[in-house]
């Protein structure tokens, strides 16, 4: 069904493509109609991974000290960190966090300063691996360069790209000037997060622990004019992406822990963009084609793995910590419609009121599949709680530096493949889409970060601040407004509070991306619908739409709460009550013995009334009065 070419369109099943007016145009080939369903599913694909992409670190304190917090968090944020050190944490534990990101991102879209610049001068040819490293022969990605052709016979009419102040072979001002900047529109992006941790040591068992989590990694929102120069990228994206799962970790005494979790993700993500099929390449916004591809997944399997040590205590030099973790990576296959929106109403009046070519995509689905890295951290800290040793803890610091590096080598192309979406030229028999391959070639980064912080009063008020440095994952070639990267360097400051057991964490984040100009290496083009002649030239008219400068960087404001059950609601070994008795291992004081005094002597008993007869030596009576005489 097509509706009038006023009104936005929604292409439901046996969506026509037609031409009335141009009733003679030869018949459609099925390799062009193949051709412009896989631009549509291409250039959808190209953005499936983008929620697998972070900007910050996970949780408040973390993202004050610039990302230096692998060691020992010392809350459940540990979780995703370093899962060791939950040990660390005692008794009974939740974290609420709440990230608000705002991204500001501008764009100025040129063609290098280059005549015909924006076409693809040089072939483009790539050929991937399966997950496995196999080789695979449908991983293959070719575009011949060089091959803009004249646009009519005579070659009075010349095909070239839209360039700035010129739109091709028309004349006419082109959507870009090679000046003038276009901004993301999106507003901030909350990201919500759950932790919760149990130490064992609450009910009296040293060393053991576990936690549960719901968390989402930090990310930006997009959003541009569906007009404007970058509308053959993006026009508006929502992500999804949240880890869940459980946590274990167990201690040996105060020197090492191990630590490990099992995660499950979702992934998702709502994308609308547009093509084209300008009969010339120039993008014409009458020939535009707006799509929307909606895509999730459930229950992908992943974890992390993490080891914690204090040699500092074993050295007897204080508390030196060293740690180090890896988050394994995993293997997506988002699954989702396919839905052709709406017509530009020159394609709608001239190619789609007739019946040249049909498209069934009643229940239709693209999958797309890729691999997202694995990350390696690696850090080193030294503190003390109490700076002046005299056990009152007025003044504490830690310090750490830590080493991050990920490995997104392995993001090297999305490969989709559909389900139920078949294309019918003429009276010829329906066909099915092959394989699409799109082209990422991201390279492995690496991040190094500083931070610490001041702990005043047994920690009921600290300061937090650090920075980090991180590399770019996405090369110049592969490089568009769709996902924000670049070199970038990132300073974080916060402040925590912590009254009976409930502590309050505020960190800020700027992230500084450096600026970067795309020239004629790159290789993002526009997703063209191919037209046949005479309404087009032959050769490749695939515009190449990310070339120009960015710029653009990040503000981050976070608020947590953690809440230590022990100590504000009097539970378990921790508790105030419990923690004011004395300990098992304290010496209880004994008694001192007082000396015992002696007993007094007997009081002899009175003389009777009447002196008693001197006795009869040898008589009966002299037995009782030596009796008595023994006795005194």
């Amino acid at each position: 069904m097509v509706k009038n070419s006023t009104t936005a369109q929604s292409i439901h099943h046996n969506c026509s493509l037609s031409s009335g007016t141009w009733s003679s145009t030869p018949p459609l080939s099925k390799t062009r109609v193949l051709a412009a369903a896989a631009a549509v599913l291409a250039v959808v694909a190209g953005d499936a991974h983008a929620a697998g992409y972070y900007v910050g670190e996970i949780g408040t304190r973390s993202l004050a000290r610039g990302g230096a917090n692998i060691v020992n968090p010392g809350d459940p944020s540990a979780i995703w960190l370093n899962p060791a050190a939950i040990t660390l944490s005692k008794g009974v534990q939740l974290q609420l966090d709440v990230n608000l990101v705002w991204l500001n991102s501008e764009f100025t879209r040129d063609c290098a300063g280059v005549d015909n610049g924006c076409a693809v001068i040089d072939s483009i040819d790539r050929t991937y691996k399966n997950p496995d490293g196999t080789p695979n022969a449908q991983r293959a990605f070719f575009v011949e360069g060089g091959t803009r052709a004249i646009g009519s016979s005579d070659g009075e009419v010349e095909v070239r790209p839209a360039e700035p102040d010129r739109l091709g072979n028309r004349d006419q001002p082109s959507r870009f000037d090679g000046k003038t900047a276009i901004k993301n529109e999106a507003g901030v992006q909350p990201i919500p997060r759950l932790f919760a941790t149990f130490n064992s040591d609450a009910i009296g068992i040293d060393g053991f622990a576990v936690g549960a989590y719901v968390f989402a990694p930090s990310a930006g929102d997009y959003k541009f004019s569906a007009t404007g120069p970058a509308r053959y990228t993006l026009i508006d994206r929502d992500l999804l992406e949240v880890f869940y799962g459980l946590t274990a970790g167990y201690r040996f005494g105060d020197w090492f822990a191990v630590g490990g979790s099992f995660q499950l993700v979702s992934s998702g993500l709502n994308q609308n963009l547009r093509l084209t099929a300008d009969t010339a390449g120039n993008e014409d916004e009458g020939y535009d084609v707006q799509v929307r591809i909606n895509g999730e997944q459930h229950l992908i399997p992943s974890g992390n793995l993490g080891l914690w040590s204090n040699p500092g205590k074993l050295l007897g030099i204080g508390n030196l910590e060293v740690a180090a973790s890896v988050q394994l990576p995993r293997t997506v296959s988002a699954t989702g419609p396919i839905r052709i929106e709406q017509f530009g109403d020159v394609l709608q009046s001239r190619f789609l009121d007739g019946g040249l070519a049909s498209i069934n995509d009643d229940g239709a689905t693209a999958t797309a599949n890729f691999v997202l890295p694995p990350f390696y951290r690696l850090g080193l800290k030294y503190g003390s709680d109490d700076v002046f040793g005299d056990g009152k803890k007025t003044v504490g610091f830690d310090v750490e530096a830590a080493v991050v590096y990920e490995a997104w080598s392995t993001y090297d192309h999305v490969f989709l493949t559909t389900k139920d979406l078949t294309f019918t030229v003429g009276t010829g028999e329906p066909s099915a889409l092959p394989p699409i391959v799109q082209p990422k070639d991201w390279v492995d980064t690496i991040s190094l970060r500083l931070g610490g912080t001041v702990a005043l009063w047994d920690r009921m008020l600290e300061l937090h601040t650090g920075g980090f440095y991180e590399s770019s994952a996405i090369p110049n070639t592969t490089y568009s407004v769709e996902l924000v990267d670049g070199d970038k360097v990132g300073l974080g400051a916060g402040v925590s509070g912590t009254w009976n057991g409930v502590r309050l964490d505020v960190g800020y984040s700027h992230i500084f991306i450096f600026d970067r100009t795309v020239g004629t290496e790159s290789i993002v083009t526009a997703g063209n619908v191919e037209i046949p002649p005479p309404f087009k030239a032959d050769g490749e008219l695939r515009t190449r739409v990310a070339m120009g400068s960015y710029k653009a960087s990040y503000d981050m404001l976070n608020v947590g709460l953690t809440v230590a059950f022990d100590d504000a609601f009097n539970f378990g070994v921790h508790a105030p009550a419990a923690s004011a008795l004395p300990s098992v291992e304290q010496p209880v004081e004994q008694p001192v013995e007082q000396p015992v005094e002696p007993a007094a002597p007997a009081v002899e008993p009175a003389a009777p009334a009447v002196e008693p007869a001197p006795p009869v030596v040898g008589s009966a009576i002299e037995a009782p009065s030596l009796l008595r005489l023994s006795r005194l």
